[in-house]
């Protein structure tokens, strides 16, 4: 039996949120295309194009650190091979603690929510793995 589509990416996107979650920095970025024409918008001001830009950004921000979780997740399949997925993520972080976003000693105080909506744009590959091309996130 084939797993439908939209189910393939959901299941894609919990693999990748899990790594974000286990502080697994590298696992977490396999989700993107290695290619120079993957791209990552964030904010206002950042624009990156090529999967080495895009990890060398996410290593200068510390890694992947804090609970990662996506609501509000649909699923466009545009063809056999691409899909839009938008969402919103929410990423709860630690301060000053060791990142995993409980605030360390237990004192909800010690941490910080940042919430945003995401546009994504999966490509399937060769072996059915499905791959980031495009991310904007804000």
């Amino acid at each position: 039996m084939t797993v439908p589509i939209v189910d393939q990416i959901r299941r894609a996107f919990d693999e990748w949120t899990n790594h974000w979650n286990s502080g697994d920095t590298a696992a977490y970025l396999d989700a993107y295309l290695d290619s120079s024409d993957t791209r990552y918008v964030s904010g206002k001001d950042i624009v990156l194009r090529g999967k080495d830009a895009i990890v060398q950004h996410f290593v200068s921000r510390g890694g992947a650190a804090g609970r990662l979780s996506l609501i509000n997740f649909e699923v466009e399949p545009m063809s056999q091979m691409d899909a839009l997925v938008f969402g919103q993520y929410k990423l709860r972080v630690g301060i000053g603690s060791d990142g995993d976003g409980g605030g360390g000693s237990g004192d909800e105080s010690a941490t910080m929510t940042h919430t945003g909506c995401f546009t994504v744009h999966v490509r399937r590959q060769v072996d059915s793995t499905w791959k980031i091309l495009s991310d904007h996130s804000c």
